[in-house]
């Protein structure tokens, strides 16, 4: 009579340890020695810069100073939550030993890992610590290089 509830609970138990299906853009990946390519890589790419283009647009809503207090600190907020977002994305897609630090056959897809990675530095800089000098900070470039790109792999 015991058997019956302890293999159940067996059967439960087993029944959710099979790993999760990748379920985001930059998830799932398999890694050669090549890196990946870019019809694999694109909506990964496509996400990070979107959420890079959340943290400009919310740079411009911190640096505004016809809003208030209240709804620049939200903009701060959103910056932050879009770094975290776009760190996320990227630890998911294999960190920075993958992004960064691997080698990729494409070299365009490595300056983009790159460019990515800074722009997101400078955003959180200017979330984080305030402009440097006395003009709000604009797009940066570095963004606008890895939108031009990303444009590409459509």
């Amino acid at each position: 009579m015991r058997a019956f509830p302890a293999g159940a609970l067996l059967l439960l138990a087993t029944a959710g340890c099979s790993a999760p299906a990748p379920s985001g853009p930059c998830e799932g990946f398999v890694y050669t020695d090549a890196g990946l390519t870019r019809e694999e890589y694109a909506p990964c790419a496509k996400a990070m810069v979107d959420k890079l283009d959340d943290m400009s647009l919310a740079v411009e809503t911190i640096f505004d100073e016809h809003l208030s207090k209240a709804e620049r600190m939200r903009g701060r907020q959103a910056c932050l939550k879009a770094s975290s977002d776009l760190s996320r994305l990227m630890r998911r897609a294999g960190g920075k030993s993958k992004l960064l630090h691997l080698a990729w056959d494409d070299t365009a897809l490595t300056r983009f890992n790159w460019s990515v990675e800074s722009a997101r530095s400078a955003y959180f800089t200017y979330c984080y610590y305030g402009a440097v000098g006395p003009q709000p900070p604009r797009i940066d470039p570095i963004h606008e290089e890895a939108k031009r790109f990303v444009a590409t792999l459509r």
